[in-house]
Order: structure tokens, then C-alpha cells, then sequence
């Protein structure tokens, strides 16, 4: 018995791994790098500033129904682009998971705009504090905190080669900048023969 139990919490903690992991990328990359920008770029667009007027006339029934249309269609299209990936078709996971991004992005936007109607449904409120719980049980776990610190360095050594290397100023960018100018001058004098 205490052979399966260690066993079984190895593979607990694998997969709690797998999902923190799963959470932190979605956070880290997809959110911060790529939804979050679309999502204020969404939220600054002037012909939503009339939807949002056109929101908040709607009766609440209508407006949750086509949040939650989107935000299943987004979640569908999230779980095909990972069945994709699964089989070992990332151009087509990919390119159906950044398609799917602008929609999150404007469903989002949707949420916050209509957030508080929503709440006024018991059912839609208890759902979203046991998902908001859900994920502050995840960011205050120590996996959570271990792997997030590994990803910030990450991240900082990134940015310290990007800036080694590729900024204007730096001693790389300047060298690869006169090869290419000699390169140039070669390539015009033997072009102009």
C-alpha cells in the first residue's frame, strides 16, 4: 500500500507540475506577449465604444448568450489546435491557436464590459470565484513559484543577449552592420561589371 501511494502522489506531482507549466505559459507568453496587447488594442478601437453602449442596452440574457458562444468557440478551438499539436501537426495547431487569440482577445473584452450583469446570475458568479480561486491556489503553489522564477530568469537572459547582441548600439549589431555595408559595395562592383 505504501509503495502505491508513493506512487501515486509521483504522479500527482507530475501532473501538477504539467499544469502549473501549462498556466505559466499561457500567462507568461500568450497572455502577456501576445492577448493582452491585442486585448487594449481591442478595448481602444472607437466602434467599440459604441458596442460597448450597444452591451450595456442589450437585455443581459442576449449578451451573456453571445459571451458564452464565443468563449466555448475559443476554448473549442483551443482544445483542436492542442489535438493538432498531439498528432504532430504544429503549423496547423499553431496558425488554428493565433487564430483563435483576437477572438479571446474580444471575448475578454466582452467579459469586462458586461462583468457586472454577469454577476447578477448566481450560478455565472460561483462559477468565476471557484475559477478565480482555482488559479490562486496555482499561483500559491510552490511548483507555481519555482517554475515562474525559473521562467523570469529565463526571461532576463533573454533580454540580456537580445540587448548584447541586438540592440544599435551593440558591438555585434555594429560588425554584422559593416560586413553587410563591405558586402554590399562587393556585390555592386562585381553587379556593375
Amino acid at each position: 500500500m505504501e509503495i502505491l501511494r508513493a506512487i501515486g502522489e509521483k504522479i500527482l506531482k507530475i501532473l501538477q507540475f504539467v499544469a502549473v507549466f501549462i498556466f505559466i505559459i499561457f500567462e507568461e507568453v500568450i497572455w502577456e506577449g501576445i492577448a493582452e496587447p491585442i486585448y487594449k488594442k481591442i478595448r481602444s478601437l472607437e466602434l467599440l465604444h459604441k458596442l460597448e453602449i450597444t452591451l450595456n442596452k442589450t437585455h443581459v440574457y442576449i449578451v451573456l448568450f453571445l459571451f458564452l458562444l464565443l468563449f466555448v468557440g475559443v476554448e473549442v478551438a483551443g482544445l483542436i489546435a492542442m489535438v493538432y499539436f498531439a498528432q504532430g501537426f504544429m503549423i496547423l495547431g499553431t496558425l488554428l491557436y493565433l487564430s483563435k487569440i483576437p477572438i479571446a482577445g474580444f471575448t475578454f473584452w466582452v467579459f469586462r464590459v458586461s462583468q457586472d450583469r454577469f454577476m447578477e446570475f448566481r450560478w455565472f458568479e460561483y462559477i468565476y470565484w471557484k475559477i478565480v480561486d482555482f488559479f490562486d491556489l496555482i499561483k500559491e503553489s510552490t511548483i507555481y513559484k519555482n517554475i515562474l522564477n525559473q521562467v523570469v530568469e529565463l526571461k532576463n537572459v533573454i533580454k540580456n543577449i537580445k540587448n548584447r547582441y541586438f540592440s544599435k548600439n551593440s558591438l555585434f549589431f555594429k560588425n554584422m552592420k559593416n560586413l553587410y555595408l563591405k558586402v554590399k559595395v562587393l556585390w555592386n562592383k562585381e553587379s556593375s561589371k
